[in-house]
């Protein structure tokens, strides 16, 4: 096989990838942001509930960020840091 033909046959691979892609529903290329993702799981209010402070309450960004930096299953002020704690209070720290 030579080059000519290798990079054709390249070519032709990428383009079949791509309309596999299309016919999936998937954006051939482009990473989806986690953030992106989260807002479909993270429901108006739940950080509020997981931490027990009231909705007119602001959050500490101080407890917030010690969540954020926490190991799985430690305590951080009486809250044990959960993976659905974490991506909420990853989400607000973003957003």
């Amino acid at each position: 096989m030579s080059h000519a033909q290798a990079v054709r046959a390249g070519k032709k691979a990428a383009l079949t990838r791509k309309r596999n892609a299309k016919k999936k529903g998937k954006k051939s290329g482009k990473k989806k942001l986690w953030i992106q993702e989260s807002k479909k799981h993270v429901k108006k209010g739940a950080l509020h509930k997981h931490l027990g402070v009231p909705m007119n309450k602001r959050l500490d960004r101080s407890l917030l960020r010690r969540i954020e930096k926490a190991k799985l299953g430690s305590t951080v002020s009486g809250h044990i840091v959960t993976r659905k704690l974490k991506e909420e209070v990853v989400w607000a720290l973003n957003v």
